[in-house]
């Protein structure tokens, strides 16, 4: 059983202490333009839960008298980007997750492809029979009209997945992309502003268009590298917008595909139904657990758009007068519920992660890093508290109203493990560039694994031997590559780089206007960033300073007042 739970309060599900199940995502649409405009919702039926002893024995719930009659469904209008929190087969309880059970979890080798999948409704009735039995699984009652993908195994049995199960697990990393999808026209602008994949590194760098989430960069990723992915994307949006137009008497429901075509091992948790005389014929997916196909690109980097602002000479004075305070900041009401209207144009926006489990192993091995901008403590605001109160509800998409509602966009971590702190060997580094005035520094390896750093590009001689100097010796004997984090320095004329390399004591590396010295390309400047700390420390080991490399600079375990006084030197020209 998942104990992975969203600490999360719905305010369109049931209050009180029933217990209630999902049961299937219905029909797109806007029920009510007067108070959500900005994004479309979904229609999620639930079914309050009858069975005891459920919460020891969720077998029990694959019974199909475990829940009231379906005709009594209650049926909950939630926007769109609502999904990433929700899964078919969860049991909530007062408006907030009580259990994720996992029911029956089967792992297929599926062949994906036009001659082994079709689209199909949920009601489909073939053979004497139906796709799913009213009898076994009565929770699709209302959704006979909704489609779903229908997979045939080597074995004659089948696996049919809803297409809203589709979405929410291969595009459902964060509401801001869920939004996107369900409201067409979609275009590649609307995702990203720019895609550039090395085939020979298979590297692929992004940059994320404006209010896209930064956990969506690996599905937008997927999208970028696959044109099968592409259009699986632009089915979803673009189906519903025909429906809509076309007239849709039982409800507009999306179509969609699986994103890559070919064979793959997939985990899905769901129920088994009969067909004939098999008892186990048809296995109908709750959801989707794991996906084993693989991404293109072995390595992700990508970049975070948003509005330009002017920037100030490094070096230059900060403001005289006291640091101002900022537009008075409310805190949120505990357990912050969300409404279905729209949020607040006037409240800021706040980001929320969520354990997103480890949905594609593939990207086990891979590396996947982003940039996000390391806050001056000189230039923070000072918030004060509102005398308004505590904003009583939030929103999810982009702020439409006057109303104190909060806007939010939550979002799904790639690894379930919470992040560990900063680094030790980088401490006294941030500390001094979040000191020098005027200077925007941006990390550019935020990465899942700490947060911070990546691990250094390993260089190979032309035995391809790899140089020892770029591991770390374990306790054990075994030794693993050094972490790097590196910096965007940007001023007024030029845009350098830092780069700090985990070493005792650390090595800090510093490029003159590293765009131009290495034409933009992060691969070669991280490449860079290896060979200048196996010189360095060849120097150092030699007992002389370190010899000063292309056009850059060097410093070898500096005191952090030094650190300071060397970067406000070093930067000054920016």
């Amino acid at each position: 059983m998942s104990a992975d739970l969203p600490d999360v309060t719905i305010s369109a599900f049931p209050r009180g202490d029933s217990c209630w199940r999902i049961d299937w995502f219905g029909e797109i649409a806007f029920p009510d333009r007067m108070v959500r405009r900005r994004q479309p919702s979904v229609l999620v039926y639930l079914s309050r839960v009858t069975a005891s002893g459920f919460e020891d024995d969720p077998s029990v719930l694959l019974s199909a008298s475990s829940t009231a009659p379906a005709a009594w469904q209650r049926k909950c209008w939630v926007s769109v980007g609502t999904l990433t929190l929700l899964r078919v087969g969860d049991i909530w309880r007062d408006q907030r997750p009580y259990l994720a059970p996992d029911y029956q979890v089967e792992t297929f080798d599926l062949d994906v492809g036009d001659d082994t999948s079709d689209l199909v409704k949920a009601g489909l009735s073939r053979d004497g029979g139906f796709l799913l039995p009213l009898e076994h699984h009565p929770w699709h009652l209302n959704n006979t009209h909704a489609y779903c993908l229908a997979v045939a195994l080597p074995d004659g049995r089948e696996v049919v997945v809803p297409c809203m199960e589709l979405v929410r697990f291969y595009f459902g990393s964060s509401s801001s992309l869920l939004t996107r999808l369900f409201t067409p026209p979609l275009s590649r602008d609307s995702l990203l502003t720019k895609s550039v994949f090395g085939a020979s590194r298979k590297h692929l760098h992004l940059t994320l268009a404006e209010g896209v989430s930064a956990a969506s960069a690996v599905d937008i990723g997927r999208m970028a590298t696959s044109e099968v992915a592409w259009r699986a994307a632009l089915q979803v949006g673009t189906s519903c917008l025909l429906a809509s137009t076309t007239g849709a008497p039982h409800g507009v429901h999306p179509k969609t595909s699986f994103p890559f075509q070919g064979r793959t091992v997939l985990t899905a948790a769901g129920k088994w139904l009969p067909r004939g005389d098999r008892a186990e014929a048809t296995f109908v997916v709750f959801s989707l657990r794991q996906c084993e196909w693989p991404f293109k690109f072995r390595s992700l980097e990508y970049r975070l758009s948003g509005p330009g602002k002017p920037r100030r000479q490094v070096g230059a004075a900060e403001p005289t007068q006291p640091a101002v305070r900022s537009q008075r900041q409310a805190e949120d009401a505990k357990h912050l519920p969300l409404v279905e209207r729209d949020a607040g144009h006037r409240l800021a926006a706040r980001h929320r992660s969520l354990p997103g489990g480890h949905r594609f192993p593939d990207l086990a091995d891979k590396h996947i890093w982003g940039s996000r901008k390391i806050q001056a403590t000189g230039t923070a605001a000072i918030a004060s508290r509102s005398a308004a109160g505590p904003i009583p509800a939030g929103a999810l998409g982009e702020p439409g109203s006057s109303q104190r509602i909060r806007p939010l966009e939550v979002a799904q971590a790639l690894k379930a493990d919470g992040r560990p702190a900063m680094p030790a060997f980088l401490k006294d580094v941030v500390e001094a560039l979040t000191a020098v005035p005027g200077l925007e520094a941006n990390l550019l390896t935020a990465a899942e694994d700490d947060g911070w750093t990546i691990p250094v590009n390993l260089l190979a001689d032309e035995d391809g031997v790899i140089d020892q100097y770029l591991f770390v010796a374990a306790p054990d004997g075994t030794g693993r590559p050094r972490r790097v984090a590196v910096f965007d320095l940007q001023g007024a004329q030029r845009c350098d780089a830092l780069a700090v390399i985990e070493s005792e004591p650390f090595v800090a590396v510093h490029y003159d206007d590293w765009t131009s010295t290495v034409q933009g390309a992060f691969p070669g400047l991280l490449e860079l960033v290896s060979k200048d700390f196996v010189a360095a420390v060849e120097a150092r080991r030699a007992g002389h300073a370190p010899t000063t490399l292309s056009a850059m600079h060097e410093l070898l375990n500096s005191e952090r007042e030094g650190l300071q006084a060397w970067l406000m030197e070093t930067l000054m020209g920016l």
